[in-house]
């Protein structure tokens, strides 16, 4: 393998000479590449048009057409825009090797997502733009994804083990619209922070058009990799009917082994691999002029076989091979499975257009976690000790269903030359349930007699609860969570001028939670009788204001100031939990705190100024915006440690400052530069002490947000001399993430042994040659070419844990990819 990678290594430099030995790049039939870029799409271009039509080839010069999005709710160009965006078609999310939600972290600015840990297997259960975290487990999301107009992000219930949210694959895309900053008027509550739009091809009536995708890769330290996709549209009958289909498999080889931690066996090799399909089927019918019906459905479903996480520690064969280990004895699998139906009904009258959309969620998942070496959990900080029985393992098995269903009614006012006035009015329903159950089961007698002579029952004074199914269980727990939203929304704009341009908008919601909750069983801390308990339900009305304006200095210059408040609902938790004898040493750490069975909202300020130009006939466009956001009573998570729980409380105000770039430039008809970067400075605004434990400190730096983050990308390409029909190209892609800023030792909830080691700073280097013949796209690539594998989650079950554990990212990969869009 070694001896591989050697060879890809020459080809490219041999590429890369012969290229610069070559002669101007030229198009797919051999003609010679226009000096001037061509023009930027039109605001009013139909996207979906875009999408369906004939790829041009991969010229430099297209790759700076601005992109038409979505992002007030009606077709613009990006750079007529107030709002800080990133907007990838299709093309570029190849190039940069997006393949899931979590990829689009490095090549976006201000965009975080937390580390894969033992309880967050896929690392999709916070996301943060621009410091704007969710605050923990239980917590409403800052950061709302959609798949087209169907939001995804739901309340993660944590007091039963679920983490994540879902993580889309989504191998047939249009684009992916991120909008930093809040968005709650046209995208609601969970969008304080920003949005993430996953926006899908629609089905053409007039055009046939298709796309294939097959890659293979492999690494030195881990097992091979490989996805096939294909997606292909049509009219069904002409100008009437037409449907999109597309689907997807991927196969990602894992690259930590497995031990046993009494004996050092190897019992597993690249444990870590996970397996994933999506399809999406699309119909499209109009009946009549200016009437539309898609109805579509999105599936997905991923089996992750173990998490990325090693051990540190407690390991008899460190690294065996060079390589990463844990040492559960037992696979921890996870299984997260997607269905979201949906009914679009489009109708354009001559003033405006009316559109409806109907969806509904389905997911189930599963995750089950090995927690043989917890045996603080029930033991009080006993640390775990290699050796003493049993060898066997006990698991918490997690289990997490949501259906959800939503409305949205919208009307908004065609956009024609010399109409100032345009407006988006809306009305919005949701309905969401979710049921969380976590199950203990089996018996921990041998475990409790080896390491402190008693029984479990003994230990806690009862047993067990035997559930529906007969089956006896150390801990059984279920949580019922519903939520409904109704809201209407408007938003206008004027033109005062042709350069000038002001809008408002504002949301009014009315928002439900409810919530039940049944916990039983020793390592739950619930004595008999077991009983389900209703908590109380928590109502609120709030009203989310924005307020823009844009003025056009030159026809392709536009700076913009921005005013928005965002908004995330209160909500409900079980808070018995901490009866448990195991949840003691860190609350006696955390003197006068004490749960509440509800917590409230939280809310923010956020005050933007930006600009976007298009410079030197577009061969440079330069966006820019800086920011200040103020957040008031933060939903923020209190952990528990020494019984693998928290709670969320509302405390402190912090504030976060920052900017970022994104610039874009054709240096030549043959090569490209993209640099993007974000710097974010996140913090609180003053000392907050509940009961007597200092919780948040006057200037301590928000956890979770690195302060810079950076990407850079250049692509060379010429006609090859020895082939002169084809175009060869070299691209090399940058990314750096600072480190995470370093906890306050101050803190009540501070752990010694975690606190100096928050994730390292970090970069990787993707590499990749290819050639362009046609519509034929065939490359050869190194990801992480520098084997970076920096220190990042580290942590311990809790206080006194001898065993500490880490995430990696993945290794050095070399591959092939082949593209043919048709």
């Amino acid at each position: 393998m070694v001896a591989r990678i050697c060879r890809l290594a020459i080809l490219f430099a041999g590429g890369f000479v012969a290229m610069l030995a070559g002669v101007p790049a030229q198009a797919a039939d051999g003609s010679s590449q226009s000096d001037s870029a061509p023009p930027a799409a039109s605001p009013t271009q139909s996207a979906s048009a875009q999408a369906t039509s004939p790829p041009p080839s991969n010229s430099l010069s297209e790759q700076l057409q601005q992109i038409v999005v979505t992002a007030q709710r009606r077709e613009q160009n990006i750079q007529n825009v107030p709002i800080s965006i990133t907007a990838l078609s299709q093309a570029a999310l190849n190039n940069l090797h997006v393949q899931d939600l979590s990829d689009l972290e490095s090549v976006t600015p201000g965009l975080v997502f937390t580390t894969p840990t033992s309880f967050n297997p896929n690392g999709t259960s916070d996301i943060a733009i621009r410091g704007i975290f969710s605050g923990g487990a239980g917590s409403a999301p800052t950061t709302q994804v959609y798949i087209d107009d169907t939001p995804i992000e739901e309340d993660i219930v944590g007091v039963a083990g679920v983490f994540s949210n879902p993580n889309p694959e989504i191998f047939d895309l249009q684009r992916v619209e991120v909008l930093r900053g809040p968005q709650g008027t046209l995208f609601g509550a969970s969008a304080m922070g920003g949005a993430i739009r996953f926006i899908t091809p629609q089905p053409s009536l007039t055009e046939t058009s298709g796309y294939a995708q097959g890659e293979m890769a492999y690494s030195p330290y881990g097992a091979p990799s490989y996805n096939l996709g294909l997606a292909y549209g049509a009219p069904l009958v002409n100008d009437v009917v037409g449907f999109r289909i597309s689907a997807y498999y991927n196969d990602t080889g894992g690259y930590i082994n497995q031990e046993n931690p009494f004996t050092g066996e190897r019992l597993g090799n690249n444990v870590n691999y996970q397996t994933s399909y999506s399809l999406r089927p699309a119909l499209t019918i109009a009946p009549l002029a200016g009437l539309t019906i898609t109805l579509s459905e999105f599936l997905q479903n991923l089996d992750l076989e173990n998490p990325p996480i090693y051990w540190l520690t407690e390991l008899p064969v460190p690294k065996p091979g060079g390589q990463e280990a844990e040492g559960l004895t037992q696979p921890q699998p996870t299984t997260d499975y997607l269905s979201i139906p949906s009914l679009t009904i489009t109708y354009d009258l001559p003033a405006l257009t009316i559109e409806s959309n109907t969806s509904s969620i389905y997911r189930r998942f599963f995750f089950n976690e090995n927690m043989t070496n917890a045996d603080q959990f029930f033991t009080d900080g006993l640390d775990f000790t290699p050796g003493v029985p049993p060898s066997d393992s006990w698991f918490w098995q997690n289990f997490a269903w949501t259906t959800a269903v939503q409305e949205e009614l919208r009307f908004t006012s065609k956009d024609e030359p010399g109409k100032p006035f345009h407006w988006t009015f809306g009305l919005y329903y949701n309905d969401t349930h979710q049921l969380s159950s976590q199950v203990l089961p089996g018996n921990l007698d041998d475990i409790t007699e080896a390491c402190c002579h008693e029984t479990e029952t003994q230990i806690y004074g009862f047993g067990q609860y035997v559930d529906s199914y007969g089956q006896s269980d150390n801990g059984y727990t279920d949580y019922n969570n519903s939520q409904r939203e109704e809201a209407a929304y408007l938003n206008i704009s004027y033109d005062f001028t042709p350069r000038l341009n002001v809008a408002v908008g504002a949301r009014y919601s009315h928002d439900t939670v409810t919530s039940n909750q049944f916990i039983s069983g020793a390592l739950n801390a619930h004595a008999p009788p077991w009983v389900r308990v209703y908590l109380p339900a928590v109502t609120q009305n709030p009203v989310t204001p924005r307020f823009s304006a844009s003025y056009h200095v030159a026809a392709d210059t536009m700076v913009y100031t921005t005013i928005a408040e965002g908004f995330r609902l209160g909500g409900t938790q079980p808070t018995s939990f901490i009866n448990s004898p195991a949840c003691q040493p860190s609350l006696r750490e955390l003197p006068g705190v004490f749960p509440s069975s509800t917590y409230g909202s939280d809310s923010l300020w956020s005050y933007e100024l930006g600009a976007k130009s298009t410079l030197l006939d577009n061969r440079l466009t330069v966006d820019a915006s800086a920011y200040h956001i103020d957040w008031s009573n933060i939903q923020t998570d209190i952990p528990v440690a020494s019984c693998l729980f928290g709670f969320i409380a509302n405390f402190g105000k912090a504030y976060s400052n920052g900017g970022d770039i994104q610039l874009r430039a054709a240096l030549s008809d043959s090569l490209t530069l993209g640099v993007s970067g974000g710097y974010t400075d996140a913090y609180y605004g003053k000392s907050e002490i509940i009961g007597q434990a200092l919780l948040a400190q006057s200037g301590e730096r928000l956890p979770n947000v690195p302060p810079w983050s950076v990407a850079a990308n250049a692509e060379y390409q010429r006609a090859l001399p020895f082939w002169s029909e084809a175009n060869g190209y070299v691209r090399i892609d940058f990314r750096h993430i600072s480190a995470m800023p370093q906890l306050d030792p101050a803190i009540a909830t501070y752990d010694p042994a975690v606190g100096p080691y928050q994730d390292a700073a970090y970069s990787t280097l993707n590499l990749r040659m290819g050639v362009l013949y046609g519509r034929l796209d065939a490359s050869v690539f190194v990801n992480n070419a520098t084997n970076a594998n920096p220190l990042l989650g580290y942590s311990h079950w809790g206080p006194g844990d001898a065993l500490f554990m880490a995430t990696q990212i993945p290794p050095l990969t070399a591959g092939i990819t082949a593209r043919y869009r048709f």
